[in-house]
């Protein structure tokens, strides 16, 4: 059985693309990916569960590809569980929007939210939306 934190992270790989002038996050930050999961079809966003302080440093310490720099050189967006769980119980939603805990090498903490529809518009939707449950944001140190 998943248990599911009551906070989630997602990390900012910059400023001037992800956060606005107010330092806000930006739609952009919640983008789907843009292939479906082998697994189901379905289009994943990575995050990170907030079970404890661990699952920020493993976030923040992550490294790009090259291993030469931060992944998430801003920080990370932290959204509250009970705003994202009114957002996937909204009709609009239409049972398209889900979240799950996958761990992955190195990461007991990451998981998904998942979005079943590849439609652009019904994303973008979906991406707005969840820009409105970021709580915080914890910045680099």
């Amino acid at each position: 059985m998943n248990t599911y934190a009551e906070k989630l992270l997602r990390g900012i790989p910059n400023k001037k693309e992800f956060v606005d002038d107010d330092g806000r996050v930006k739609q952009a930050l919640f983008r789907f990916s843009d292939k479906p999961r082998d697994v189901d079809g379905f289009y994943d966003l990575s995050i990170n569960w907030f079970d404890c302080e661990e699952a920020l440093s493993i976030l923040m310490n992550q490294k790009r590809d090259s291993g030469d720099e931060f992944q998430f050189k801003a920080g990370a967006a932290i959204i509250q569980r009970d705003y994202l769980d009114e957002l996937i119980r909204k009709p609009n939603s239409s049972g398209e929007l889900f979240y799950e805990r996958r761990k992955i090498p190195g990461n007991d903490y990451h998981g998904n939210i998942i979005c079943k529809t590849n439609s652009k518009e019904r994303q973008s939707l979906f991406r707005a939306n969840l820009a409105m449950c970021v709580v915080d944001i914890v910045e680099r140190p």
